[in-house]
């Protein structure tokens, strides 16, 4: 069957060449012209007046130039305000965005670059991008070799783009994504055992509250801080490689790359210190306005639980215990952390161990992450 539109009418190598006039719309005109010359002309007199032939030939002029003006109809075009709306809080009368169909979804993508489709105006009607993406529709469902080497187009390429308005795009996509979560709910039961596995920590003397943390704990840029202050901090990058404090501000610098497996622990007294085990124990002054000493990262959304005693305000020691946990070989693994905390005078940074050269991964340091 011939497709009621040619593959060179609108697009030419990938890119849209010309909008033009349907020629469905020359085929009605023509034939509506034929109509109407054989309705004037079914029964014509035996001489033919100057007022026939002018009635005939305006008639003519009227069905070639005027209906195929009716295909150029614009129709409605999803405006740039609805593609990319502003932010909340630079609108003068704050609205809540649009919420826009598929269609529409397809139609902003395309006025946009980075799609490696045909790029249109935002004037452009929507009908006519609609019509675009769904003759590459039919390209990516068809999925013959050779259309999309004639019009220069991927056909992988064209499958995220297409996904809200094609089927046999959408179910691809939807096969990806299926397989991408099972291959992180796997990767997230395996840092479970993992942390399952790790050694417990017995307290030497008993805590005020002992905290393990279950889940496996991740951060985007290797830092759990807290800032308890009313403006921000100075910058602190530790010169211990793990644990720094200010002035209402405490980090702790790990690897984002690897799984923390996190015990908390927080005494009324000084406990014994505790080196066996670990690669590195610090120790630091943090002195808290607030009595709320939360570790988190922002990014990641982890959070650790409150390390202050009762809601105390005041003067802490916090101890960090770090060590790298070896899983599934020597170059796999994940992070130990226990961090402990209790109420003491003392800014004084103490080292009860040093990471040594053999001792794997370092944690990361990156520049300007914590406060």
């Amino acid at each position: 069957m011939l497709p009621l539109y040619p593959d060179s009418l609108f697009v030419k190598d990938g890119a849209l060449v010309s909008t033009g006039i349907s020629p469905l719309w020359y085929g009605l005109a023509l034939t509506a012209s034929a109509l109407i010359l054989t309705f004037l002309y079914a029964a014509p007199p035996a001489h033919r007046s100057r007022r026939h032939v002018l009635v005939a030939g305006i008639a003519s002029a009227a069905a070639l130039c005027l209906l195929p003006t009716a295909d150029q109809a614009r129709g409605p075009a999803t405006t740039a305000k609805e593609c990319d709306p502003p932010p909340l809080w630079e609108q003068e009368r704050p609205e809540p965005p649009p919420k826009l169909t598929a269609e529409q979804q397809f139609v902003c993508a395309l006025r946009k670059e980075g799609t490696g489709l045909a790029r249109f105006a935002a004037t452009t009607p929507d009908q006519v991008v609609l019509a675009y993406g769904r003759r590459l529709c039919d390209l990516h469902t068809r999925n013959d070799p050779h259309e999309p080497a004639r019009w220069k187009i991927d056909r992988r390429a064209l499958t995220y783009p297409l996904a809200g308005i094609c089927p046999s795009a959408a179910a691809v996509v939807n096969a990806e994504r299926a397989k991408q979560d099972r291959e992180i709910a796997e990767m997230r039961a395996e840092a479970q055992r993992m942390c399952d596995a790790t050694p417990r920590h017995h307290p030497r003397i008993k805590p005020a509250t002992a905290i393990r943390i279950k889940e496996p704990q991740m951060t985007d840029y290797g830092v759990l801080e807290t800032y308890e202050g009313e403006e921000e901090g100075p910058n602190l990058e530790p010169g211990n490689g793990l644990v720094s404090s200010g002035p209402g501000t405490l980090a702790v610098i790990t690897s984002p790359d690897f799984d923390l497996c996190v015990t908390v622990e927080t005494y009324p007294r000084r406990p014994p210190v505790e080196t066996k085990g670990w690669d590195t124990v610090v120790e630091v002054g943090y002195h808290s306005p607030s009595g709320e000493i939360v570790l988190s990262d922002g990014l990641s959304g982890t959070e650790l639980p409150d390390l202050s005693l009762n809601g105390r305000a005041g003067h802490y020691r916090i101890r960090v215990h770090y060590a790298w946990f070896p899983w599934n070989g020597e170059d796999q693994g994940g992070q130990r952390l226990l961090i402990m905390a209790y109420p003491a005078p003392g800014d004084k940074e103490v080292v009860y161990r040093k990471r040594t050269a053999t001792d794997r991964p370092a944690p990361a340091k990156p520049s300007g992450a914590a406060h």
